[in-house]
């Protein structure tokens, strides 16, 4: 809900904002956007992020970083990156809806250099950054290609204090289940319309080998449009 009042001294600065917040959307309903309480301003701000949590089964043969790929041929739906405390906290209360599901992959992986690096929207790595979450007696230098966020308090327990930390491990799993991350739409990219391809910098085509046997896209509850 955006209240604007034309004799505020701010008002064309929040009138823009406004623009940007409305035309700034996800396209599934299934997905949560990343929303985030600015303190400065005293309002939520949605950001042009969107998040899924699927499990796939019987894929044991696909990397855990094709998995979101893998669900669609839209080649700008990638593994999450958690690359702030703020979107950990995002993320944290999305899954509290699955309390049974004990880890879940992230986009975090070694690259050939063996650096960690994050999965960008048109295939490239940036770094690791700054905010890590590693699970107690963890780190960057455990070994380990890929890395799962797992519950450190079990499933269906303690729910609403259930931190997932990181913990490196391999990139196959058979049974495993994976936040994707894929663009929202805005003024610049329009994508939730099916005949409008995403810019060319995204459009990137990656080769599966093989077919999962089941997946399960787990429906969103979060009620972000309640915050605005």
């Amino acid at each position: 809900m955006f209240n604007l009042v034309s004799t505020d001294k701010n008002f064309y600065e929040d009138f823009i904002w406004t623009l940007t917040q409305v035309n700034c959307a996800c396209g599934d309903p299934r997905n949560a956007q990343l929303t985030i309480f600015d303190t400065s301003k005293g309002r939520w701000q949605r950001y042009a992020e969107c998040y899924l949590l699927i499990t796939m089964e019987g894929f044991g043969s696909i990397s855990v970083l094709d998995m979101c790929s893998d669900m669609s041929n839209e080649s700008f739906v990638v593994p999450i990156a958690l690359t702030s405390r703020q979107k950990y906290v995002f993320i944290e209360e999305y899954i509290m809806d699955f309390p049974d599901i004990p880890k879940y992959y992230l986009g975090l992986h070694r690259n050939k250099q063996n650096q960690w690096v994050w999965l960008d929207y048109d295939g490239s790595e940036f770094p690791l950054g700054n905010y890590t979450h590693w699970a107690p007696g963890y780190s960057a230098n455990s070994p380990g290609q890929c890395v799962a966020a797992i519950s450190q308090n079990g499933t269906g327990s303690n729910l609403f204090n259930n931190d997932y930390r990181w913990v490196p491990t391999s990139c196959y799993s058979e049974n495993a289940s994976n936040f994707c991350q894929s663009l929202a739409c805005d003024a610049d990219y329009k994508g939730c319309q099916s005949d409008i391809p995403p810019p060319k910098k995204l459009q990137k085509r990656r080769k599966i080998k093989s077919r999962p046997k089941k997946r399960v896209i787990h429906k969103n509850t979060l009620k972000t449009a309640q915050k605005h």
